[in-house]
């Protein structure tokens, strides 16, 4: 992984022009099953997600690079949620494949699909921290990382004073300014979990597709 900020923004660019070229759509019903509607719902669930993660990632590699590191970092939080949540499928849609049956899986496609914490007609959505936890399981690191991002979304110390204050100790005052501290150290922190969290939505992603015919063929067998 690169650990220079130049390097980085580089691979990052790389990245997200994958994604961006890449972008589906549409997808036909019949070109995933025409009979099994679970693969269809996870499949429209992972496009989706990748058109989403794109639109993010993109512009926090866009704010980041204009030095408006709050910005960048706060959508970068999002990525990893989105990564997570890629994740977080592809297990699922893995040991089905490896014949681990799990009886509720078209209500966690719904979930993914559909929850809304806000309307009580739709299914609940799996909790973000839920998807963070499996992708830690796999990826150790994955949920600290989260939470040190975490730190900047919210005003917390790392938030607020970290960003726009400095102490001037001899004059016993409080500076305030647009990142008075520098800019290297939350540049630095942006960067590297925005390349890592695309990279592990980019691993999930693709082996989706792997996966996939197998997944439709157990799918299918159920029906059976």
């Amino acid at each position: 992984m690169p650990e220079n900020l130049d390097e980085l923004l580089s691979e990052i660019a790389e990245r997200v022009q994958q994604m961006s070229d890449n972008l589906p759509p549409k997808i036909e019903v019949a070109a995933v099953s025409t009979s099994a509607k679970i693969p269809f719902k996870f499949i429209c669930f992972r496009e989706a997600l990748l058109w989403r993660t794109e639109e993010l990632a993109r512009n926090a590699l866009s704010l980041i690079k204009a030095q408006e590191l709050l910005g960048g970092i706060v959508l970068t939080r999002c990525v990893s949620e989105s990564a997570a949540a890629m994740w977080y499928i592809m297990e699922k849609i893995n040991k089905e494949v490896d014949g681990v049956h799990d009886p509720n899986l078209d209500d966690i496609a719904m979930k993914m699909l559909l929850g809304d914490k806000s309307n009580s007609q739709v299914p609940d959505p799996v909790n973000v921290l839920t998807v963070i936890k499996h992708a830690d399981k796999a990826i150790p690191g994955v949920e600290k990382q989260y939470a040190a991002l975490c730190e900047y979304a919210h005003p917390n110390w790392t938030g607020t004073m970290l960003l726009y204050s400095k102490m001037d100790e001899d004059n016993y005052r409080t500076d305030f300014g647009r990142y008075p501290r520098g800019t290297k150290n939350s540049a630095l922190i942006g960067l590297s979990s925005l390349n890592m969290t695309l990279a592990v939505f980019q691993h999930a992603y693709n082996r989706v597709s792997d996966l996939m015919p197998d997944f439709v063929e157990k799918c299918e067998a159920e029906l059976k």
